[in-house]
């Protein structure tokens, strides 16, 4: 939070800015899907992840060496937490993000990527018991019901088919995978500071996604640039990266994790927006009501945790 001896009038424009932030943050981390859409028959997918995470290490790195070299024998004990984490935050939400794009829609994938809250609760419960009540339970249950609308693009013969489209279940992929990089985060804590510490992370992305790029590029050889493809490249990491963290945690540290969450709320909203105006994505009557029934299940799952005499869900 706010250091103690911040002068107030500097902590209320601190706060004022964060809150102000807090609207703009959404919209950075939604032009991720906007891009990955854009970019689906431009650039392979497991390469656009690479670049994207090696040029913004490249810019984070330049950024804080000093602290990099002092703290070089920490990043070096936690090197097995960075690879992990890698392999998660910038690997499988990534890379499947970009591979779901080329066949699933950038609506969807906003949509649906707004359900991770609910498998972060559903692997903290799995792998670190953490308790569930029977309210949060049925927030998940609406969420997920919520997603397979999406899914089967509101036909419950489609449901029952399995009929689902390849790009959707990589998008579903992508939200776990955030989900264990989130939760990882919060039992796995580092001793070192947050820029530092995402360097470490972003490096064990990219040494993660570096061998399934060598062998996209010997499958499919070098893509061609363009352009569009160095101004999209240029958004994913100056404002998709850089931009959506480093604004993530300021908001984060000036009025707190549990409002800073509240941006997710609003990400899905953005995303339509956006694949609207951009794209031309027209979204249909069952993205409203699978957007809606994702957003409650949410809502229902982060209502405060009822008191021990209330039941609940034990391990």
């Amino acid at each position: 939070m706010i250091d103690k001896f911040t002068p107030p009038a500097q902590k209320t424009v601190q706060i004022w800015s964060a809150y102000i932030l807090l609207l703009f943050f959404p919209a950075m981390f939604s032009a991720n899907m906007i891009v990955a859409k854009a970019m689906a028959d431009l650039f392979p997918p497991m390469s656009l992840a690479f670049w994207r995470w090696l040029l913004a290490l490249l810019v984070l790195g330049a950024c804080c060496w000093p602290s990099l070299v002092r703290f070089r024998h920490q990043i070096l004990a936690e090197w097995f937490e960075f690879f992990i984490l890698g392999a998660l935050g910038m690997g499988v939400c990534g890379a499947f993000v970009y591979l779901g794009a080329m066949t699933t829609s950038a609506t969807n994938i906003g949509i649906i990527y707004a359900s991770a809250p609910i498998f972060i609760i559903l692997m903290a419960r799995a792998f670190f018991a953490e308790k569930l009540s029977y309210l949060q339970l049925f927030g998940v249950g609406v969420c997920l019901i919520g997603v397979l609308f999406i899914l089967s693009q509101g036909k419950i013969t489609t449901l029952f088919a399995l009929e689902f489209v390849a790009g959707d279940l990589w998008i579903i992929g992508a939200s776990c995978g955030w989900a264990g990089y989130s939760i990882l985060q919060k039992y796995r804590p580092s001793k070192l500071p947050m820029l530092v510490r995402m360097c470490g992370i972003t490096l064990g992305g990219v040494v993660c996604l570096l061998p399934f790029t060598v062998f996209e590029v010997s499958q499919q050889g070098w893509p061609t640039l363009s352009e569009k493809i160095l101004l999209n490249m240029a958004i994913l990491v100056f404002i998709c990266s850089l931009g959506a963290y480093l604004i993530y945690y300021f908001v984060q540290t000036h009025i707190g994790a549990s409002r800073a969450g509240l941006a997710m709320y609003l990400a899905p909203i953005y995303n339509t927006i956006m694949a609207w105006f951009i794209l031309g994505e027209i979204p249909l009557p069952f993205h409203y009501v699978g957007a809606a029934m994702i957003l409650a299940g949410i809502f229902i799952t982060s209502l405060p945790t009822p008191t021990k005499s209330s039941r609940a869900l034990n391990p």
